[in-house]
């Protein structure tokens, strides 16, 4: 019985398993505490960078929101002037202060 009980667990394991999408009514409801996003809307991304090539390519990745955690405090000026002039008005910087451990 016990041999049985584990042949069947283990092919049930093996079968992929199925999906089934919710018709938009119950999705809203499922959602109802926030916004569901349009299918149209691109996902987005935040990055948290340490050094300025991580920053660097994450401008060129044209990611939208940065957050910057640099050692040295004066580069932050540099890095925002960095994302108005190259990234454009759709990108936002943040800084995340270096952490005292």
């Amino acid at each position: 019985m016990r041999r049985l009980a584990v042949e069947r667990l283990s092919a049930s394991r093996a079968r992929p398993r199925e999906v089934t999408l919710l018709p938009e009514e119950r999705t809203a409801e499922l959602f109802a505490f926030g916004e569901i996003p349009d299918a149209n809307t691109a996902p987005d991304i935040s990055v948290l960078v340490r050094n300025h090539g991580q920053f660097e390519r994450a401008v060129e990745a044209r990611v939208r929101t940065l957050y910057c955690e640099f050692e040295d405090p004066k580069r932050y000026r540099a890095a925002v002037q960095f994302v108005r002039r190259e990234a454009g008005p759709e990108t936002s910087i943040w800084v995340a202060p270096p952490r005292i451990s």
